[in-house]
């Protein structure tokens, strides 16, 4: 399993061979992952910084 195979395994709730170490994500797919996992979405502060996405809160569309 590659890299890509094993986030993808992940994402989709899908045992991996192992777990992926590092995801980095356009903040534009991160906000689109959040509300599809119901996690609540944090703007990158800077162009630097990579968007992030808080784990065990909700979001306000109560998921």
């Amino acid at each position: 399993m590659n890299k890509r195979e094993r986030t993808l395994a992940a994402i989709n709730h899908i045992q991996p061979d192992r777990p992926p170490i590092y995801v980095s994500l356009t903040p534009q797919i991160a906000e689109v992952l959040s509300a599809k996992l119901c996690t609540v979405y944090e703007e990158p502060i800077d162009a630097m910084e990579s968007a992030r996405i808080s784990h065990g809160i909700t979001n306000q569309n109560g998921c």
